[in-house]
């Protein structure tokens, strides 16, 4: 068996992010934060001021980014209307499963509802070897002919890219793609993923379906990760696509084409959002993304300490990818992956991160004269965070009621209202991640599933 994929860290360690900071980075850096150090003792009015104005840029940045890919990516792309393939491609669908035993049931039933040629697919069941219950509940069933079971030798990281990286080597098929083990996906969703491959010129290798909660409604939570996952996946991502920009892949229902897979070594077992980094290193070596217009369905975590630890491996994980992605020999993929790297996977946990310092320090410098021998702020920033505020929420609040409409979520009015609050929560789980990108970096905050199934 080829063993190149599992040891992608090891011959492309630029691209991973097992990799850490070298001695001269660390030199870098350290005189970077030095220098802060003395600029603020020796300059602290005046750094003050710098600071908050390059904060509300990076704020003013991050915001027009997203109202303008929003507001392209409002129109639904084409479902269907293209012409079947001459001959049906094969699909490998890879399906992770690390204690999920209690939702294989399920898994299963929705496995064999797709509605392709049985032929034509190689389902595998990607699980630990030393996972002895989720074994024994695959063993209660009798699989169909396409199914395998794979079982991954337990080996660190225990990460889902790790065991899919594995059960790569096995595939020969035309297209790979992963669903979750509590994913519902559309069963003609491969059927449109052939359809829009055939379609399409050969740079576009890879395809991502949307995806969303099946059990949104279940608490004002899940209301607002419906949202959030809806105006990701119905709309932010449709402007990507229309501007050709390179797409940060979610965890699943991504299609992409195998033997290019395998070519860039597959997905890196170290980054904990394998999925938005192979997105943008698809960009990096000349390759397209496109999207599909087929929902699948997953389960949202359903309390607040769940939503947090998903939520900190996501914003990990932006971490990890933009500091390999800012790489000298990694930059390359062009000024459209140059904005999506600064404008999003870079800016959004940075953001998280400065926010609460600059409102504090906003709030500070505004009330109390005495600060800083008299150091007040210049009126001219204080209108200009303050219209930035409101702008952000208002836009906001639109986004969510756009997002509502769009998906047609019932009863999710007052969610809406409310959604900057549910985005300031963010920083909890931001704080969590950064802590953890030091101390932790490729620990996976496993989510348990079939905890509220359909």
């Amino acid at each position: 068996m080829n063993q190149f994929l599992p040891q992608f860290w090891q011959d492309y360690p630029q691209y991973s992010a097992s990799r850490r900071l070298t001695k001269w980075a660390k030199i870098k850096l350290f005189a970077v934060i030095l220098t802060f150090i003395l600029a603020t003792y020796f300059l602290t009015p005046v750094v003050i001021i710098l600071l908050l104005l390059l904060a509300n840029v990076i704020f003013t940045f991050s915001l027009l980014s997203k109202i303008i890919l929003f507001w392209m990516g409002l129109k639904v792309p084409k479902s269907g209307g293209y012409s079947a393939p001459k001959s049906l491609p094969s699909f490998t669908i890879l399906v992770p499963l690390y204690k999920e035993a209690k939702i294989i049931p399920q898994t299963l039933e929705h496995l064999n509802k797709l509605n392709y040629p049985a032929k034509k697919l190689d389902i595998k069941l990607v699980v630990e070897a030393d996972d002895e219950i989720t074994i024994n509940a695959i063993n209660l069933h009798k699989l169909p002919k396409h199914f395998s079971v794979v079982k991954t030798p337990p080996s660190h990281p225990r990460t889902k890219p790790k065991a899919c990286n594995y059960a790569l080597q096995q595939a020969d098929s035309d297209i790979t793609v992963i669903f979750d083990a509590e994913d519902i996906p559309d069963p003609n969703q491969l059927n449109l993923a052939a359809q829009k491959f055939a379609a399409l010129d050969d740079s576009y290798v890879c395809l991502q379906a949307r995806l969303n909660w099946y059990n949104y409604g279940h608490n004002a939570l899940t209301k607002f990760f419906a949202l959030d996952y809806g105006s990701w996946f119905a709309v932010l991502l449709n402007g990507f696509a229309k501007l050709g920009m390179p797409i940060p892949l979610g965890g699943t229902s991504n299609y992409i084409k195998t033997a290019t897979l395998k070519e860039l070594g597959g997905w890196d077992s170290y980054n904990v959002t394998e999925d938005a980094d192979l997105g943008l290193r698809l960009a990096s070596f000349g390759y397209k993304t496109s999207i599909i217009n087929s929902t699948t369905l997953e389960e949202a975590p359903i309390t607040l300490s769940a939503w947090i630890g998903q939520r900190s491996r996501w914003i990990k994980g932006f971490m990890q990818t933009y500091l390999v992605h800012m790489r000298k020999k990694v930059t390359k993929g062009g000024f459209k992956k140059f904005i999506v790297l600064q404008g999003f996977i870079g800016a959004t946990p940075l953001i998280l991160l400065i926010t609460p310092i600059a409102w504090a320090v906003t709030l500070l410098l505004q009330t109390n004269d005495a600060y800083l021998g008299g150091l007040t702020l210049p009126s001219w920033l204080w209108w200009y965070s303050m219209a930035l505020l409101i702008i952000g929420i208002v836009s906001q609040i639109m986004m969510a009621f756009y997002t509502r409409k769009k998906l047609g979520l019932a009863r999710v009015w007052w969610q809406c209202l409310l959604y900057p609050f549910y985005l300031i929560i963010h920083i909890i789980a931001a704080l969590r991640a950064f802590y953890e990108l030091i101390f932790k970096p490729f620990y996976w905050h496993k989510t348990e599933h079939g905890v509220n199934v359909p």
